[in-house]
């Protein structure tokens, strides 16, 4: 859907959980915020390959979650 609407995938930011989530937004050109709210863990979130953009523990800090994904 985002490319039928020209979207550049630079300015899409894909949030997850899981190493799929990191390989679907790195396949598309998008950020990867990657949270450890799920089954994977921090650790694993961190030495995913690809390697996501940022890894959060969680989303409580809302402040920098906005300044994340708004740059």
């Amino acid at each position: 859907m985002a490319i039928s609407r020209n979207i550049d995938p630079k300015d899409v930011v894909i949030v997850g959980d899981t190493r799929e989530d990191i390989v679907c937004a790195k396949k598309f050109g998008a950020k990867a915020i990657s949270v450890a709210t799920g089954f994977t863990t921090l650790e694993e979130l961190r030495s995913n390959v690809p390697a996501p953009d940022v890894v959060l523990e969680n989303l409580e800090d809302s402040e920098v979650v906005w300044r994340l994904i708004h740059g």
